[in-house]
């Protein structure tokens, strides 16, 4: 259950970060609404899919890790990251007139701390798995591979949903009184 907190809180934290960009359109009572509501169900849908991705992966290729092993280090493996990231868009928006070498310089430790988590959990995919090296990092290439094909295809699918009326639709359901 710690793992699916944490990873509902990665979700918040993505909403969070993108909040600064969606004020300028829509209200803040929204975006918060938005964030604490889709938020966890971002966080949720992602961290589930892809520990699955990684679980039929790597029982292809021989591995022996359990759903429950891979989900609990996906979440664990990249919380500093999302804490820093959660930090980073904080000083962005205290510090919003400030110069593009700027900005990269402030990101640096969140791309330190966010290359640590991906090697953190491809480590610790590996033991699990009891892979290779090599082996272990040809699942994980394959995963991230498929895990990527399946998001773009997801996406298509609702581009596809709504370009056949269905943001028409919707629009008018939500816009009656």
């Amino acid at each position: 259950m710690t793992a699916v907190g944490i990873n509902a809180v990665y979700g918040m934290l993505f909403f969070t970060v993108l909040a600064p960009s969606m004020l300028s359109m829509i209200t803040a009572g929204f975006v918060v609404t938005v964030t604490l509501l889709f938020g966890p169900l971002l966080g949720f849908i992602v961290s589930s899919l892809y520990p699955r991705v990684e679980m039929t992966i790597g029982r292809r290729l021989g591995g022996r890790a359990t759903l429950d092993e891979l989900y609990r280090l996906f979440a664990w493996s990249f919380l500093p990251a999302g804490l820093a990231l959660l930090l980073v868009a904080l000083l962005f928006s205290l510090l919003d007139r400030t110069s593009t070498v700027v900005q990269l310089i402030l990101s640096l430790p969140l791309f330190i701390l966010f290359c640590c988590g991906i090697r953190n959990y491809c480590s610790n995919v590996i033991a699990a798995q009891r892979f290779t090296l090599a082996r272990g990092l040809t699942g994980m290439a394959i995963t991230f591979i498929l895990f990527v094909v399946l998001i773009t295809a997801g996406f298509g699918l609702v581009a596809i949903v709504f370009r056949c009326g269905a943001g028409e639709s919707l629009s008018a359901i939500f816009s009656q009184p």
